[in-house]
This record gives C-alpha cells, structure tokens and sequence, in this order.
C-alpha cells in the first residue's frame, strides 16, 4: 500500500448552499461526559429485547478541538460481530442535501491488529434503506471506500492509502453530483461514482466489536475551515529529546503552544500539560522509560510526534 505522509494543511473552499455544522462535543454545545445515547440527536445502536449498546460516549480524551471527543469503543456485553453496526448514529434534523455537500471529522484509532476492530464512518439514507457512501478503516491498516464500478456494481475498492493506530487524522468527503471524492490530511486519495444519489439524513460512526476504539472529533457537514490554515503552513515545528537530563524540547517558528498530552502504547494518557511558549522544555522524569506518542497542539492545530525515552 501506498503510505499517505502527513505534511500540511492546505487552504480549503467550497462554494456551497447546504446548512452548515460543526459538532466538537463540547459542553459549550450542551453535551456531558458519558453515553451519547440521546444527546443533541445522537442514538447509539439499539439492542434486542431494549436498551442500547454501551461506551459509546463524550469523552475528554484525545480532543483535537477543544476539551472532548466522541469514544466509539467496544460492549463487553456483546460479542464480536459480522459487519460493523456497533457505535453511534447522528440523526440531522433535515436531510442534507447530497449534491455539492462537504463531510469532514477528525479521528485517532487506538489499535490494528488481527484481533482489532473495523471502523465504518458512513453517510446513510434513512428513507431508502441504504448507504450514500462510506470510508472504512480495516484492521489491517487498509483503508477502503463505498463506490460503483464500471458496470455501475457496487464495489468496495482499496484506496492504497493506509492508516496508523494512535494517530491524528482528518478524514473529508466531497460529493458532487453523483461523484465522490475522498481525502485524508487534504491527500486526496479516491474519487469515484457515487453508490446511492439521496440525501443524507444520517450519519454513522460504527465498529464490529472487536478490540480497540477510535474517538471521533470536530465532525463537520459543509463548514469546512477558511481562515487561519495558512499562518499554520509557514509554522515550523521541531523537537528534541536529551535522555541525559530527561527532557523533550519543543520548539514553534511562530505560534505559541498551546498544550501537549502525552500517551503510552496502550494509549493512556501519561502527562497532560497547558502551555504557553514558542520553546517549550517538557520535564519527562516522572515517566518510565518506553516508547510515547505526544499530540502537541499549536494555535488551533495539532502535531503528532513518536519518540523513545531511556
């Protein structure tokens, strides 16, 4: 597969006439910590006999815009399950038209392994009974699209892109008339014919109940960011880590920081510090030593760094 590497963030506009929305999870926008089950026209999947699956909830873990994020994580309650339809479902108020329409949302997914869940982050027709489109994370690192093919057979083609666990993407959608096209971090990687041309009345975040979760964030429908992109391109961001004095140096060319978190392999966060400097010194001595993912936030963006201390 084709590695995507993740560079810059490009300036975005999309001429559109759809309602716009973003939803970062935030208190601000009337949500609490815990199940999103019933939250600002969030269902999670409904069991049979009653009641609905668990975990699927507002976290405040692993934001990239502000405070929370939305978990999607496994029911211990249930077992694993033949397609993804475990997770949590947003209901528009008014189905969004598909024509010239922008889906966005950023997502870290904490595993990929043989035993690890597939992830399905779809747009879905209510009233037809069938998916607009959708992008699937495999477990194996592949990372699949909803199309038609030739013969107009609806395919599941391998956009020979791939994915990372524990690490910050921004997934985009872009339909326009009955095409599709998909980009990760702005790399467009597949456009194609469109599966179902009908508007989209709900949107789908689901896993097949396997291990792992991935947690889903700054979800947007036609409001895709205008401003502030190109001040973060000229930005140059370095760092350092000296094992002599235990210390990891960060430094911004222009914009200060603003915070860092820091998460071990099993993605638990380990250090969770405000910030305010372009240079920043990061006291690591309360750490053991292992391999560490920091996610360094730098004006209203995020930077993700790997590094080893010893």
């Amino acid at each position: 597969m084709k590695k995507i590497t993740l560079l810059s963030f490009v300036l975005f506009a999309f001429l559109i006439g759809n309602a716009q929305q973003t939803i970062s999870f935030e208190d601000s926008e009337g949500f609490t910590l815990g199940d999103i089950n019933g939250q600002n026209g969030w269902v999670s999947t409904p069991i049979t006999g009653g009641g609905n699956v668990q975990n699927q909830a507002v976290s405040s873990t692993f934001a990239t815009t502000g405070s929370n994020s939305l978990k999607i994580d496994l029911d211990t309650a249930l077992g694993n399950q033949m397609n993804p339809i475990i997770g949590a479902f947003y209901n528009y108020a008014s189905a969004t038209p598909y024509n010239n329409s922008v889906f966005s949302f950023d997502v870290n997914i904490s595993e990929q392994s043989t035993t690890s869940s597939d992830y399905i982050f779809g747009l879905v027709n209510l009233t037809g009974g069938s998916y607009v489109t959708y992008i699937r994370f495999s477990f194996d690192g592949t990372i699949f699209v909803l199309s038609r093919d030739a013969a107009d057979v609806v395919i599941q083609p391998d956009t020979n892109a791939d994915w990372a666990p524990l690490t910050d993407y921004n997934v985009r959608i872009e339909i326009s008339g009955t095409t599709e096209t998909f980009y990760i971090d702005n790399t467009q990687i597949y456009t194609g014919p469109l599966v179902t041309a009908a508007d989209i009345e709900q949107v789908r975040f689901i896993h097949d109940n396997y291990s792992g979760l991935a947690y889903i964030d700054n979800f947007r429908t036609n409001d895709e960011p205008t401003a502030g992109v190109d001040e973060f391109d000229s930005n140059v961001f370095t760092h350092s880590y000296n094992k002599q004095s235990d210390v990891l140096t960060i430094n911004s060319s222009e914009l200060a920081f603003n915070n860092i978190q820091l998460y071990n392999l099993l993605g638990q966060e380990v250090l969770n510090n405000r910030l305010s400097q372009t240079l920043e010194n990061i006291n690591l001595s309360q750490l053991q030593d292992g391999i560490y993912m920091a996610r360094v936030m730098i004006g209203s963006q995020f930077q993700t760094l790997k590094f080893v201390k010893q």
